[in-house]
């Protein structure tokens, strides 16, 4: 084989998840912790940033709508246990980015903290857990397995007392 066709066979590298993970034990339980990568949050914060000067002049409440499906979206993905840090950071930097362009709409500066909070409190999200610790899906899992879904198998279900169709002589 030549060094073309070896390129060609070569397997792709796994794909990954954005997660920086290691592991710790802090309240004597082991626990895998999951954060967000330095390099994926400032690579979406760059794009919204992005974008955000480019629709600058749309009216508050377009951009605040944006803003929500945005973070909410980002947090739908990142919000895992022990992360919760990180996505408020990145509530902090997403708002301060939507300051700093509303701040340049006209030659004055006219949106003060106090009006600027209540649009944040309004629009965004607030940070918090969305994903359960993996044993607890887990365990979720299970017990939604536990409900006999076979009713060809009278007996994993209870007999025919307990399927809702059992079996009929034709």
């Amino acid at each position: 084989m030549n060094r073309s066709t070896l390129a060609e066979t070569e397997p792709s590298r796994p794909r990954r998840t954005g997660y920086k993970r290691f592991f710790g034990e802090p309240n004597g339980r082991f626990t895998v912790w999951r954060l967000t990568t330095a390099k994926q949050m400032r690579t979406a914060l760059k794009a919204i940033r992005l974008k955000l000067l480019r629709r600058r002049h749309e009216p508050i409440a377009v951009l605040g709508t944006w803003l929500r499906r945005v973070v909410q979206g980002y947090f739908n993905y990142h919000a895992v246990p022990g992360n919760i840090v990180r996505l408020s950071r990145f509530r902090d930097e997403v708002s301060r980015a939507w300051l700093f362009v509303l701040r340049r709409r006209s030659q004055r500066p006219r949106m003060p903290w106090v009006r600027f909070n209540r649009l944040v409190a309004r629009y965004l999200a607030a940070a918090q857990v969305l994903h359960p610790y993996p044993n607890q899906r887990f365990a979720l899992w299970l017990a939604a397995r536990a409900v006999c879904s076979n009713p060809a198998r009278t007996d994993l279900c209870g007999g025919a007392a307990g399927n809702r169709r059992p079996y009929r002589d034709r």
